[in-house]
């Protein structure tokens, strides 16, 4: 696999997001990564391109607290000693459990995951038995499957006749523990995450986000709501689960601003014309030059500048700031400006390098003009940007 400088990297036994900065070429790299706000040396054979870390790789994680391991997806299938180096001899010439592929089980069958027999006795009774039915089109759901240590297996179940691309992710005390991004084919399901009952105390978070539907929910994991959500039969699978109804199969996005129950339609449509009456001149009738204008020449990355209530920010702040900046970045190139300001000021200088790492590799910038602005000292940034 081969890296460049800028490339968006995954760290494979941790999962910490990165980007190059600097090629030695000899096999090492420079990163900056976003987990830790710092500058390390990695090597290729510890990295993976971002686009390219799918759930195989997530699957293989270390826990970060060694004295609560979880298991991965594959100890839960087939149990930890069937996996554990020595105690199922592979076949000669043939490739491992996790890369063995089979054909999408049809209506009626059973799905048997093939292993040893003594991996086959540590088998989940419950996972053994997940029969696929007949779609009834019920909607895109997340499934909570109980398993034999007390914690769950995570399905997706696509129950409509359309393909979804979606993004997972899964945070534990604000740090997200897991992320897929993947597309789910229609009338479909497989496992994408494990839960274990000890997380329902570490206030647990799912976002689930599909952009082409321009549809994102946010499940917090509390036991005793949790309880409520229990199933007799999942759609598409003939198992009890706990699930999550995201959204129905003839979910519309256009649809979805209806009007208020109080309200009839006369009175309703008239305050919705009134609010673009309103809105209109402000942004519709304003020229190009008009909106260059407008356009703020700096920009105030401290977080009190960006959001009123830090608090509702779910990952790292940094993560937060920078995608602003990305923003910002992106119209201004819109517009047709060729020059900005951020302002990142000093403090503990972990925002300040963050800024510039980004901008020394970022596609959309030609070049730093100053980093000791006039008005603003070291704690601001001018750049020039590739209009």
């Amino acid at each position: 696999m081969s890296f460049e400088v800028g490339n968006d990297v995954r760290f494979r036994h941790t999962g910490d997001s990165a980007r190059i900065t600097k090629d030695f070429h000899d096999g090492s790299f420079m990163v900056w990564c976003y987990d830790t706000s710092e500058e390390i040396v990695a090597f290729a054979d510890d990295m993976v391109l971002a686009k390219d870390f799918k759930i195989d790789e997530l699957q293989r994680l270390r826990h970060k607290l060694q004295d609560n391991k979880k298991l991965s997806t594959e100890e839960v299938f087939y149990g930890p000693k069937a996996l554990h180096k020595g105690y199922v001899e592979p076949q000669k010439n043939s490739e491992p459990l996790h890369r063995k592929k089979q054909a999408p089980p049809q209506v009626g069958q059973k799905i048997e995951l093939k292993t040893e027999e003594k991996a086959t006795e540590k088998l989940s009774p419950k996972a053994a038995n997940i029969q696929r039915i007949a779609p009834t089109n019920t909607g895109l759901q997340l499934a909570f499957l109980p398993n034999n240590d007390g914690g769950y297996i995570i399905y997706l179940i696509n129950d409509t006749p359309n393909s979804v691309s979606f993004l997972y992710e899964r945070y534990m005390q604000d740090y997200c523990e897991q992320e897929l991004r993947h597309t789910i084919a229609p009338h479909d399901f497989y496992p994408i995450d494990e839960f274990r009952q000890t997380y329902f105390n570490e206030n647990s978070i799912i976002d689930f986000a599909v952009d082409g539907l321009k549809f994102k929910a946010e499940l917090k994991l509390k036991y005793k709501s949790f309880l409520n959500k229990y199933q007799a039969q999942t759609p598409l699978i003939s198992a009890a689960t706990y699930t999550f109804l995201l959204f129905a199969a003839d979910y519309n996005p256009l649809s979805q601003k209806e009007k208020p129950a109080s309200e009839d339609l006369k009175s309703y449509t008239q305050k919705q014309i009134a609010n673009r009456e309103e809105l209109a001149p402000k942004v519709a009738n304003l020229t190009p030059t008009e909106l260059r204008a407008q356009f703020p020449r700096v920009l105030d990355l401290h977080i009190e500048a960006l959001i009123a209530d830090p608090n509702k920010i779910v990952g790292s702040a940094i993560g937060f700031q920078l995608n602003k900046m990305e923003a910002y970045i992106n119209k201004a190139i819109q517009l047709g400006i060729d020059e900005v300001v951020l302002i990142h000021g000093i403090g503990d200088g972990k925002l300040k390098e963050a800024v510039k790492t980004r901008l020394r590799t970022h596609p959309l910038v030609a070049k730093i003009i100053n980093e000791h602005h006039p008005l603003y000292g070291f704690g601001a940034t001018e750049v020039k940007l590739r209009t």
